[in-house]
């Protein structure tokens, strides 16, 4: 589901494309990929977490082909179905696990910040699970106290949109 590049006050996204919207492209570097790929395994998870899975809407794939898999370490890991967190400061980065095929499938180039602050994380600490927590827990409380925007969510890109303007007949 398509989020603007580093949108939001406190948690700011990365990596959630979908099919007509521009995004920036670029090599990543191998390293930065093995990072990325740690974090998928070891990121902080919120209290609460959707579920199901996203699909890549920039791959002609069919649904039947199922979900995109990555072999992670040796384990088969879903791609598409959760999402990676990266603190830095007072942002919270967030992104979706999807971003590993976006990289290297559609090369895709996540902005610079993110990757500085991936580099320079420890999961494995407990200060990266608490600043997780805190920068998180401020964004909830952010939008508790924001009145909602009103807005046709057929005029938003991606999937949702997608599926409203299909539900309305206004495309096939």
């Amino acid at each position: 589901m398509y989020q603007a590049e580093l949108s939001g006050e406190i948690m700011k996204m990365v990596g959630w494309l979908d099919g007509p919207q521009p995004f920036s492209q670029g090599t990543v570097s191998m390293g930065d990929i093995v990072l990325l790929e740690q974090l998928v395994v070891h990121t902080w998870k919120p209290p609460f977490s959707a579920g199901g899975w996203h699909d890549c809407t920039l791959c002609p794939r069919k649904p039947t082909d199922g979900p995109i898999m990555r072999d992670i370490g040796g384990q088969s890991t879903l791609l598409g179905a959760a999402e990676i967190y990266v603190p830095a400061g007072d942002t919270l980065y967030s992104a979706p696990n999807l971003i590993l095929h976006y990289i290297e499938d559609h090369s895709y180039a996540p902005p610079e910040p993110f990757l500085v602050a991936a580099r320079q994380l420890d999961t494995t600490s407990p200060q990266y699970q608490q600043d997780c927590q805190r920068l998180y827990d401020q964004e909830m409380a952010e939008h508790r106290t924001r009145p909602a925007p009103v807005e046709n969510a057929a005029d938003k890109p991606g999937l949702f949109g997608r599926i409203v303007e299909r539900f309305r007949g206004t495309k096939s």
